[in-house]
């Protein structure tokens, strides 16, 4: 690797966040260029030490440059989640090696409410005597995202390390939440035709209404027709160009509502689960149809579908098909859910939506006994 491509222009001024100037880590735009960020997603630092002294002297607020304590890691975020141990080292840095242009890709940093569109280069990074926040990658995030990240190899306290154990469902203490098939063919049904429509209990209903109706005025577009995330084809409005908007939620409250569904989504499918993701109310728009798709073999197999909103003429049909291609339709209200197993059956909304919207909100999760081991 030519270390050339490596010097950096030491930042003369490290910016705080662009949208919330008060918050406790920052951002520096330019750390690093396009060559620079290719020759490490390309090559990676396995004899590289040069580079690394280079990358080193440049980090802003670093008091040992030596690298005696620090730790280096290349990961793809789509698949590998930064731990607990990288999040409350002493100091950390990451580093976006590669950039995007839609909302899927966005890092979440759910204690200040504020999403961080990776930029090529972008740099951010914070001290843990001043703030610890929890990191939220989207589950619909279908590109691989890397990331370059350096931390020193000193830790928070363990009262404080339980605290962010216990708040933090992106957790990699415990074992991945990534499915050891990689076949869809050995992926099995668990239930007799693989989804089922139900009323949402009372009590657990009262609770999305109300989370609900504090989430109702945020909506915004999912996507850009130019983001390249799939949505721009999957989905398709004859009256708008973009056909869905969301509505995200805070990481304490994806939490809950994962928990409260959880006993239900098991019962139903017979089987222990762990809680995956949530991303918050989606909202499909006027004349919009939905191709077929399938979810994530890796981590979406069981999943809930529950229809919050809707103001149309008519209710609006979801469709499944099976490996045979057999195709079923149904019909459900708002108040009702929908229990499907989506990484097995392809699904959609194939006719047009006859009305002003329709918003629904996804659960899913992954049976205990398809976990990966490591």
């Amino acid at each position: 690797m030519e270390t050339s491509n490596f010097t950096f222009p030491i930042p003369q001024e490290q910016e705080m966040c662009k949208r919330e100037s008060f918050l406790p880590f920052k951002h520096n735009h330019v750390f690093m260029n396009e060559v620079q960020t290719q020759a490490i997603m390309s090559n990676g630092w396995d004899q590289d030490t040069i580079s690394k002294l280079i990358v080193l002297r440049n980090l802003p607020e670093l008091q040992d440059r030596s690298g005696n304590n620090i730790s280096w890691a290349i990961l793809n975020l789509k698949t590998h989640p930064l731990s607990i141990e990288q999040i409350q080292s002493k100091k950390f840095y990451m580093i976006f090696l590669n950039g995007f242009d839609h909302h899927f890709a966005d890092t979440y940093l759910p204690d200040f409410d504020i999403q961080i569109r990776p930029e090529r280069g972008l740099l951010l990074y914070w001290d843990s005597a001043t703030v610890t926040p929890r990191i939220h990658e989207s589950p619909d995030l279908q590109e691989d995202k890397y990331v370059l990240v350096i931390h020193t190899n000193s830790h928070l306290s363990s009262h404080n390390q339980k605290n962010l154990n216990t708040n933090s469902i992106n957790s990699t203490s415990e074992l991945p939440k990534i499915s050891r098939i990689t076949n869809r063919a050995d992926l099995r049904l668990f239930t007799n035709k693989g989804y089922e429509v139900v009323k949402v209990p009372q009590m657990s209903w009262d609770n999305i209404q109300q989370n609900y109706q504090n989430h109702k005025n945020n909506f915004s577009d999912e996507y850009s027709l130019d983001s390249n995330s799939g949505l721009e084809v999957l989905f398709d409005s004859d009256v708008y160009a973009v056909a869905s908007e969301t509505s995200y939620i805070s990481d304490s409250l994806r939490n809950q509502l994962l928990i409260d569904f959880l006993f239900l989504a098991q019962d139903w499918c017979g089987e222990e689960l762990i809680p995956v993701n949530t991303f918050g109310f989606r909202s499909f728009r006027r004349g919009t149809k939905t191709s077929y798709s399938q979810d994530k073999l890796e981590s979406n197999i069981i999943s809930i579908l529950i229809k919050v909103d809707e103001r149309s003429n008519s209710s609006w049909p979801i469709s499944f098909k099976d490996e045979n291609n057999n195709e079923s339709r149904t019909i459900f209200d708002v108040g009702s859910m929908c229990f499907y197993e989506g990484a097995k059956l392809e699904y959609g909304f194939p006719e047009r939506l006859d009305g002003e919207f329709s918003r629904y909100l996804y659960l899913h999760y992954l049976p205990k006994t398809l976990q990966a081991q490591g």
